[in-house]
């Protein structure tokens, strides 16, 4: 809300809530909203994992030490998440680059793009030839 409050007067008009609602996710927004944080986070917590309300009043009663130690679990397990799909974004974006590439090489090649993946012909015979090789592999038997 706070972002959101332009004029910083502690409340939104309708300028600045239509200003926030259409306003879109970049892409990077986008990737970090699919990253299972609250998972993790719930994960990280010293508390009971019984059923209803229980671990809510478990988390209720942490001492700060308890959340100093849930802060770094969580830290060391999003720096491994982070690092995990960086290599993998970069094994994308590396791989997407080398294929521009290659697109960008075989054109100045006069290799066109509808060339490179032209099909041929197949042709796969009858259904005489079908069952004849099936009896061939499986036997007599059907």
């Amino acid at each position: 809300m706070v972002v959101m409050d332009l004029d910083e007067n502690g409340g939104l008009d309708f300028e600045e809530f239509k200003r926030a609602v259409q306003q879109q996710p970049t892409q990077l927004e986008q990737w970090a909203g699919m990253l299972p944080l609250a998972g993790m986070l719930a994960r990280s917590l010293p508390v009971s994992s019984g059923q209803g309300d229980q671990p809510l009043r478990d988390f209720g009663r942490l001492a700060d030490v308890e959340i100093d130690a849930a802060v770094e679990v969580f830290s060391k397990g999003l720096k491994l998440l982070l690092s995990t799909a960086r290599a993998s974004t970069r094994q994308m974006f590396d791989s997407m680059d080398k294929k521009a590439f290659e697109a960008a090489k075989d054109l100045a090649d006069g290799v066109s793009a509808v060339s490179k993946y032209k099909t041929f012909k197949m042709c796969t015979g009858k259904v005489a030839d079908y069952h004849e090789g099936l009896s061939i592999r499986i036997g007599m038997y059907f």
